[in-house]
């Protein structure tokens, strides 16, 4: 799975793994998906370097 996040040339990403979640996001759910939305938010306001703004 390393591979995943190892391979694409971008600069800006993140692994997170949870030890005790069963396929993708479905044990802690509601830490994973805050863990998602911060990640968008982050790189989504205005003035981030992801936007350029």
């Amino acid at each position: 799975m390393r591979l995943a996040l190892d391979q694409p040339l971008a600069a800006d990403k993140t692994w997170l793994e949870w030890l005790d979640g069963d396929h993708c996001l479905y044990n802690p759910s509601l830490e994973q998906h805050t863990v998602v939305a911060d990640w968008f938010a982050d790189r989504l306001k205005p003035g981030s370097p992801a936007t350029g703004q």
